[in-house]
């Protein structure tokens, strides 16, 4: 096989890969949508890798910038505002718990 061939060989291969990589995103967040509803109880951060994880692999290659300490900062932060705003300990007629 010439170096040629075989370039064209593992780009091939690297496309199929990530076709693949992409697929598997997209089924995944069908499921998480399914099971959690369309905001998934996570704001922004459960939004962007949801919605936008195929989007980003496909542009960046990477998810290296997106999850650095600063941005995992940012999901705790939007966790403990959520839990904040919902009254996930108390059962009565304004509560977001499920009976």
């Amino acid at each position: 096989m010439s170096s040629e061939e075989w370039d064209e060989t593992v780009v091939s291969l690297a496309y199929e890969i990530k076709q693949d990589l992409i697929i598997l995103c997209k089924e995944w967040g069908l499921q998480l949508c399914e099971s959690f509803g369309p905001l998934l109880g996570m704001g922004d951060y459960g939004h962007l890798v949801i919605q936008h994880a195929s989007t980003m692999m496909r542009s960046f290659r990477s998810m290296k910038e997106f999850s650095n300490q600063g941005f995992e900062s940012s999901h705790k932060a939007d966790c403990g505002l959520y839990q904040q705003a919902t009254n996930n300990d108390m059962m009565s007629k304004d509560c977001s718990g499920l009976l």
